[in-house]
């Protein structure tokens, strides 16, 4: 049995917030309850549980098994969900633009506040659990205060949706990604810009991580669009590798826990499944791995990488994707 570690972004379709902290989980885990298009699925971090919005609730799964323990009912459709640093705490963003935060043993609603003039297209907490920041459809980022709603900074730049919002794990900078091709950094603590990386074009999803000294991030054009992932230098903005070898578009990136290899997951509709393996600092691809499942292609839900990361020893792959059915199935690889 593997102990790994994930680290979720969000965006807007289908996309992820969370942090994921797991030991003694199957090879593979298969959620079949979905069966329609997810545009969010959180880990605990207590290594236990994992939420997901569906139907206009929130479903909890265990991370074990992949049975259903309880739901959450919410009268609007909620869009996105993420669990807080210590798992006491779900946030959820919904379609009536509204960011609900609650009880994750009991469902109790703690706190409700609109979270923009539009839907929500990403929320996550602060890695210390006292911030929210939310990615809004009419481009603005916003970061709110976790115990009492208020509102602290509107990021204000992107001129089109925000597709991922992340903090950096020392929790003083936000990157985010928009359809209007630009990646922006941004200061938490005056909600200041601090770079604008520009080199992505025409993109759908834009995933994006930092490495975990915060010094760097990586970046990819989102499906159907060019394959091309960047990591960048974050206090210069400079671009430090170009990483080049996916027919498609990128649809999740991750550093290892060292930060000296990034990894890159690929699903194009009836072509293989592809996760490519890549050192840091040089750019040189290293490994190329398929995924050790049947993939079903159906009209239905486009099929996905939703998510991929290193384990802790930076060994393997755990990566999360979506089938045509709108199965998920979490795989170590």
């Amino acid at each position: 049995m593997q102990r790994f570690t994930l680290l979720f972004a969000v965006c807007l379709g289908w996309l992820f917030v969370a942090h994921l902290l797991a030991e003694d989980v199957p090879a593979v885990i298969v959620l079949e309850g979905t069966r329609e298009p997810v545009d969010t699925i959180a880990f605990s971090p207590d290594r236990k549980q994992i939420a997901m919005p569906s139907r206009g609730s929130v479903q909890i799964w265990d991370a074990n098994s992949g049975k259903v323990l309880r739901r959450f009912t919410d009268s609007e459709r909620v869009r996105i969900v993420a669990f807080s640093p210590d798992g006491k705490k779900i946030v959820t963003g919904s379609i009536d633009s509204s960011v609900q935060i609650w009880n994750a043993d009991t469902g109790k609603e703690l706190l409700k506040f609109e979270g923009s003039t539009e839907y929500l297209t990403s929320v996550i907490f602060s890695p210390d659990g006292k911030k929210i920041v939310t990615g809004n459809y009419d481009g603005t980022v916003r970061i709110w205060d976790a115990d009492s709603g208020k509102e602290l900074h509107i990021l204000e730049g992107h001129t089109r949706p925000v597709i991922y919002a992340v903090f950096s794990p020392n929790g003083e900078k936000i990157v985010t990604t928009s359809h209007d091709n630009a990646v922006r950094i941004w200061d938490v603590n005056s909600g200041k810009e601090l770079q604008k990386l520009e080199g992505h074009e025409n993109v759908y999803r834009f995933p994006t991580a930092f490495s975990p000294d915060s010094k760097k991030i990586i970046t990819a054009s989102g499906r159907m669009n060019d394959g091309v992932s960047r990591i960048w230098d974050v206090e210069s903005g400079k671009e430090l590798q170009k990483l080049e070898g996916h027919k498609r578009g990128v649809d999740a990136v991750a550093f290892s826990p060292d930060g000296k290899k990034v990894v890159t997951a690929n699903m194009y509709f009836m072509a293989e499944p592809q996760i490519r393996i890549w050192d840091a600092e040089s750019g040189e691809e290293l490994k190329t791995l398929g995924v050790p499942t049947d993939v079903q292609w159906t009209s239905r839900v486009s099929p996905t990488f939703l998510s991929v990361s290193f384990t802790p020893d930076g060994e393997k792959i755990v990566a999360v994707y979506i089938d045509g059915f709108g199965i998920i199935r979490i795989s170590t690889i």
